[in-house]
């Protein structure tokens, strides 16, 4: 399956910070023992060492932070143009540092983000029933208001996606080809690209600002604290997969995108700036035929996505955008380019959904998105080029009884 494990160092604080006490607390129990010699001693260096120890766990856990790596983006290109020392978000936490006033979160709940998108803040934005019944509630993001200096050198009051609540990533799609439907193998063939864009937070943006600030007009590489963590579950093989840049702005674009809903997304996107993403996908799919019906049936032909950070944390829902006043469509079919020749598209749906958490290990809801082609097959080619052969070649095994001669009589058998 194709994921997004590609995070960048962004994310490397989040993973050593989110340590279970038990882990630390293991790690306390096994760094000096003592001997039985030493708890008849003097009782108060051995509460002087057990806090050594402590500090020596905490001081453990920063170079760990500091020291680990992603593979993804641990190879750095000749023409890379950010300093790591410059980076804000190789320091910062994006999910869950900022309180909802705007303020920095206690230092103690960045230790387990489990924990911070557990608790009564967090839970009031925990949506319950299903996408279908509530999607007015999961399409509006919970923002923030904060008065800050923005890239474009003006100082303005902005709106902020609240942290604690599950980030909002408004989807568009365009399909762009469908192709070779294999009966026997059960696959096809898809090309498309996405769109993921989401408010960002306000810790988000000033390490963007600062980023910007120091990039010298050279080819932006700043990675937001927070991007979309995808899977396509049903993905065979992929051949093209990629975050598509914006030129010189590199593949995370922060822009105000004005044309959004605003009575159904919540905040005013005038007064909000976004990052948006392209991921271009060239993939071979599979899908279980139902072949009943063959040669006169149809077929639904889907590709599934999972986003990796769980319900609690972000969700997929559609891009709520409009076009002169009134809504626009997120997801467009083109089959001008598909290769079709014994199907018709008939129509198609995006469907959003949670997964059920009894299918995970951890019980984890995860949220999905699952697009649907309605495929029509062309019985007419099987009729003319299967059937109408066979036909006369049945009719012709008829002329057998024509021959009454008695000399040639055997020859029947032969003919049928």
């Amino acid at each position: 399956m194709a994921t997004s494990n590609d995070y960048g160092t962004a994310d490397q604080t989040e993973k050593a910070l989110s340590l279970d006490a038990t882990d630390i607390n293991t790690q306390q129990s096994t760094t000096s023992p003592r001997t039985d010699d030493d708890k008849s001693g003097k009782s108060q260096l051995s509460d002087v060492a057990n806090q050594v120890d402590t500090n020596i766990v905490a001081t453990s856990v920063k170079e760990e932070a500091k020291t680990t790596t992603n593979p993804s983006y641990d190879k750095e290109e000749p023409n890379q143009s950010y300093d790591k020392e410059e980076t804000k978000e190789e320091k910062k936490q994006d999910i869950g540092n900022i309180s909802p006033s705007g303020g920095s979160l206690e230092s103690g709940m960045l230790s387990n983000a489990h924990t911070i998108f557990n608790s009564a803040e967090a839970k009031q934005f925990h949506i319950q029933g299903s996408f279908k019944s509530h999607w007015a509630e999961y399409v509006q993001q919970p923002f923030i208001t904060a008065k800050v200096n923005t890239h474009e050198g003006k100082e303005e009051v902005i709106n902020f996606a609240n942290p604690l609540a599950p980030r909002r990533i408004y989807v568009g799609l365009k399909i762009k080809r469908i192709s070779d439907i294999d009966n026997v193998r059960e696959t096809y063939r898809c090309r498309f690209h996405m769109y993921f864009d989401w408010l960002l937070t306000k810790e988000g943006y000033e390490s963007y600002v600062d980023y910007t600030s120091n990039r010298k007009n050279k080819k932006l590489e700043w990675y937001p604290p927070f991007r979309p963590r995808y899977e396509f579950l049903n993905i065979v093989e992929a051949h093209m997969f990629e975050e598509v840049d914006y030129g010189i702005e590199g593949p995370y674009r922060v822009q105000r995108i004005k044309d959004f809903a605003k009575d159904l997304v919540g905040f005013d996107a005038e007064k909000a700036f976004m990052c948006r993403m392209r991921l271009e996908v060239d993939a071979t799919f599979c899908e279980e035929l139902e072949l009943e019906n063959f040669p006169v049936d149809c077929q639904d032909f889907s590709v599934v996505m999972r986003e990796g950070w769980g319900t609690k944390r972000a969700i997929f829902v559609p891009e709520l955008r409009t076009k002169k006043g009134k809504p626009s469509d997120f997801a467009r079919v083109d089959p001008s380019f598909s290769v079709l020749d014994e199907w018709e598209f008939h129509n198609s749906r995006i469907e959003f959904r949670s997964s059920d958490p009894r299918e995970s290990r951890s019980d984890t809801e995860y949220f999905m998105l699952t697009i649907r082609f309605k495929m029509r097959r062309r019985y007419s080619v099987y009729m003319w080029n299967i059937v109408l052969y066979m036909f006369f070649i049945a009719l012709l095994s008829l002329s057998c009884f024509s021959l009454s001669n008695v000399e040639i009589v055997g020859e029947r058998m032969g003919l049928a």
